[in-house]
């Protein structure tokens, strides 16, 4: 019978090491779910807190290296600073991977952006990206204000502090 239990007990161990790993596996599938779709929720209802944040007007999205109305002359703008050395293939690839650059009018007439980051538990790594992706708007763009946000459900230890040390605006999303 002792030998029937530890055999049992061994099999038992195996199944919970690969349950353990198997919730690990799950748990990074569900944050990565959770990014996207609060990417998503940054696009479609976050925009009226960025408006809000910044008294930001006419808002639209730009996205770089698409073809479409809105983002054709950002597209042609970065693309000529990139061909005259104004912006490096980093800085290129910076604005590439940014969740979402807003072009607006802010509220004193002129033009503005707000580069955002989206991410459901905000950290100092979200900061450090769109503090990035704003100086390299100010760069493109210098007679535009220029706006940063991380758009967050969560937010990690010390983050506060930290865009408030670097100018970025925390703006917490909202649940349907």
């Amino acid at each position: 019978d002792v030998a029937v239990l530890k055999e049992d007990v061994a099999v038992l161990k195996e199944d919970v090491s690969d349950l353990k790993e198997d919730v690990s596996d799950l748990k990074g599938d569900v944050g990565i779910l959770k990014g996207i779709g609060l990417e998503t929720r940054l696009a479609d209802k976050g925009l009226a807190q960025i408006a809000s944040a910044f008294m930001m007007r006419r808002l639209r999205i730009v996205r770089l290296a698409e073809h479409n109305r809105a983002s054709e002359r950002f597209n042609e703008d970065v693309w000529s600073a990139l061909d005259n050395g104004m912006i490096d293939n980093s800085e290129y690839e910076r604005l590439l991977d940014t969740d979402l650059i807003v072009q607006g009018t802010a509220n004193s007439g002129s033009v503005a952006y707000c580069a955002a980051e989206a991410s459901f538990t905000a950290e100092t790594g979200d900061i450090e990206k769109v503090s990035s992706s704003s100086t390299i708007l100010r760069k493109l763009f210098p007679g535009a204000e220029v706006y940063a946000a991380v758009y967050y459900m969560e937010v990690s230890d010390g983050v506060e502090e930290s865009a408030e040390r670097q100018g970025i605006t925390l703006i917490k999303g909202r649940l349907p």
